[in-house]
């Protein structure tokens, strides 16, 4: 029976990625020298390990989608009670996520550039192709977490949105006219001072 997970090392630290992360036949399915291709969902895994490898006590979310031409990956990272992480931590998430970004759009000419050199190596010298087209990495709480719902209240109660400042309750409220449930707005409010 083929193992569902494939132990990676990188900078010293050990990953666990599907199986089907690692290639060992090309496209026409003649054997190659075996290397992991780096697509959202394996770079997601990659990048959530290593934020909890490095920084436990930091909340993760990696998200991967495809689309037309392409993929991309966010990365959210906060602290529990929905504040930002530090800069350092941030941009060393930022850093290592990049890895896996294969280019950039150029706006000037309109056009997607790929990097001459992109992804990296295992410990062990497995190549690690970098398979994402873009990358993202947001210093705020995933948007429906609690702790995104206790950012809201918090800015609403400073007075930070259009309307002026308003109680914790009015907050609330015009969560709840945006659609949000009860029930996840009470957990975010959980984390509101």
């Amino acid at each position: 029976m083929k193992s569902k997970n494939v132990k990676i090392g990188i900078n010293g630290m050990v990953f666990e990625i599907p199986s089907k992360g690692l290639r060992t036949t090309d496209y026409w399915g003649k054997p190659i020298t075996p290397k992991i291709y780096g697509n959202g969902p394996i770079a997601g895994t990659i990048v959530k390990q290593y934020v909890k490898k490095n920084y436990p006590h930091i909340e993760c979310s990696v998200k991967s989608s495809s689309f037309a031409n392409g993929n991309s990956l966010d990365v959210n990272l906060w602290m529990s009670d929905g504040s930002k992480v530090s800069d350092y931590i941030y941009k060393d998430v930022h850093s290592f996520a990049h890895l896996f970004e294969y280019g950039k759009f150029n706006g000037m000419y309109d056009i997607y550039e790929d990097y001459e050199n992109s992804g990296l190596k295992s410990d062990n010298g497995t190549e690690i192709e970098a398979g994402v087209k873009y990358v993202t990495v947001n210093n705020e709480p995933k948007p429906g977490s609690p702790a995104a719902f206790a950012n809201s209240i918090k800015s609403m109660m400073r007075g930070e949105y259009v309307f002026g400042i308003v109680s914790k309750e009015e907050a609330v409220n015009r969560l709840m006219r945006f659609g949000y449930k009860k029930s996840d707005i009470e957990k975010g409010l959980k984390l509101v001072a």
